[in-house]
């Protein structure tokens, strides 16, 4: 039977008819069909999703969160699909798309847990995956620019979810198409503040199970596709819906704008970070206790995200979940350690004063000029110029920077129009420009400026391979050497293992997860 949608009078039958073109070509869609480039990036969100994982299990947070699960069976899907989740996006260590946001926790979290009791292959896995990605990233990009921007857009989770599972268990197309209504039909919507607490956890693993939910009672009921819910999430999510995007499926591969994280923490500070390393190598100890001032510039997401997170810094009081997004303690961190990794947020490392006194010496400031430089990106604001035009655009700019958008109106204007379908997506860069300075008693004082930082699109495959396989390397803390080397093959020729090789994964994950639940009574 095809697919029937039933529009509403107020139906966009652009909106409508990506998510019934969506639903044929994610039942339709083959690993044949899907080119080496998308594949490679697929493998490596596979990699990154593991270790961000491991990498929770290595603090005391993560810990902590696995006591609570110790009746986890493998026969047991729920589970795992509660509790994955909400250990990828502890430590903040995610993987992201270009400007999309993060998707892998449906699709990973959902890919793991369904291997754990059902017999899948590895193409099984590559086609889920990647149809979930494909389809979740375009409905991103289309809201890129509106109030549900980046972290807010909890209901991707759900939307990658009911994709895999339905892709995973060969629903029909009114099934699918179900299944995707029904979780965009019932979003959750955190406050921004959310994100400075335990909340993001929730996000992640209630939108998942969400997404669950809603596959199988589409899967049970035998789909009742309808058109203008997906209309009506589009309208009251968002006051400019960018069309772009809701399109070029197999012609433009979303997944290849794949950003893996180098360090636990928010990717927007992934710069300021790289920058503080640098500067680390630079000094000598003593030069630490004679750091009169530390100016950092930044663009204005990065500033805006420290001007949020800042509200809710208590000193040695403050919450892990906050200091993940707040650079000036990321930074002094760093100075402190020469390095930045998960122990950042164990309790031992946020009660100390000497962290804290760096930290207090840092001011923030905007740099125009670094704004001016993501303006002038395609996406989103090429893209939006191109769609909307410059007039919508100018008003957009201005409800979202607020009063510091008068001064950026020029940059607008003077900007570059992109058409989505001439983009080529290799040649994207994901920058997030900042300059460090650091003024030193009896001594020159220190710049180092950064745009980006290894992993992050723009830099090659094999930088962002490279890096997902080092964090990979905290499952070594949990497991045994060969374990880790057995999974990390399989997972670099995922799209020929067979049933037993991808439930030697299932098998190694498991095995993490006992590791770090023993460790909780040692």
């Amino acid at each position: 039977m095809g697919v029937k949608v039933v529009e509403s009078k107020e139906c966009d039958k652009s909106v409508c008819k990506f998510f019934v073109d969506a639903s044929s070509w994610i039942k339709s869609l083959s690993l044949n069909d899907i080119p080496f480039q998308a594949l490679e990036h697929f493998k490596i969100m596979f990699i990154d999703y593991v270790g961000s994982i491991a990498a929770a299990l290595s603090s005391t947070q993560g810990v902590k969160l696995a006591k609570n699960h110790l009746g986890l069976r493998e026969d047991k899907p729920y589970g795992y699909l509660k509790l994955l989740p909400a250990l990828s996006v502890l430590l903040d260590f995610d993987s992201t798309l270009l400007f999309y946001g993060h998707i892998a926790h449906g699709v990973l979290g959902s890919l793991i847990a369904m291997s754990m009791r059902n017999e899948v292959t590895g193409r099984d896995l590559v086609e889920a995956g990647v149809a979930a990605s494909e389809i979740s990233a375009r409905v991103a990009a289309s809201l890129v620019l509106s109030d549900v921007r980046g972290q807010m857009m909890s209901f991707l989770h759900a939307l990658s979810s009911v994709i895999t599972l339905s892709k995973l268990s060969d629903s029909s197309e009114d099934e699918i198409l179900c299944s995707m209504g029904n979780a965009l039909s019932y979003t959750i919507r955190p406050t921004r503040e959310g994100f400075a607490s335990l909340a993001k956890l929730l996000v992640a693993s209630t939108s998942t199970l969400h997404g669950l939910l809603s596959y199988e009672l589409c899967k049970n009921l035998g789909g009742r596709p309808r058109g203008d819910v997906f209309d009506s999430f589009m309208k009251s999510w968002s006051h400019i819906i960018i069309h772009a995007p809701l399109g070029n499926l197999s012609r433009k591969w979303h997944i290849t704008t794949l950003s893996v994280k180098k360090y636990p923490a928010c990717s927007y500070a992934q710069t300021a970070i790289d920058a503080a390393h640098h500067v680390y190598s630079l000094l000598v100890k003593s030069d630490l206790h004679k750091i009169e001032e530390i100016i950092l510039e930044e663009n204005i997401l990065t500033h805006r995200m420290d001007a949020i997170h800042s509200r809710f810094i208590r000193g040695l009081q403050t919450e892990f979940t906050v200091l993940q997004f707040y650079t000036p303690y990321l930074i002094a961190y760093t100075l402190a350690h020469g390095s930045f990794d998960h122990k950042a947020y164990d309790e031992a490392s946020i009660n100390k004063a000497s962290i804290w006194d760096i930290a207090s010496k840092i001011k923030l400031y905007h740099n125009r000029k670094f704004t001016r430089e993501l303006l002038k990106e395609p996406l989103p604001f090429g893209l939006a110029l191109n769609e909307i035009g410059r007039l919508k655009a100018s008003i957009l700019l201005l409800k979202l920077l607020g009063i510091e958008g008068i001064e950026l109106l020029k940059s607008i204007w003077l900007g570059e129009q992109h058409d989505i379908e001439k983009l080529e997506f290799e040649e994207l860069k994901k920058i997030m420009p900042i300059a460090l300075e650091i003024k030193i008693r009896g001594a020159d004082k220190i710049r180092i400026e950064r745009k980006t930082v290894e992993g992050f699109h723009g830099t090659g495959i094999d930088s962002k391979k490279y890096i997902a396989l080092n964090k990979l390397g905290y499952l070594s803390r949990l497991v045994g050497d060969d374990d880790v080397e057995t999974v990390t093959d399989i997972i670099l020729k995922l799209d020929k293992a067979g049933y037993d090789e991808v439930k030697l994964i299932t098998i190694t994950i498991h095995k993490a997860l006992q590791q770090a639940m023993i460790m909780v009574h040692t």
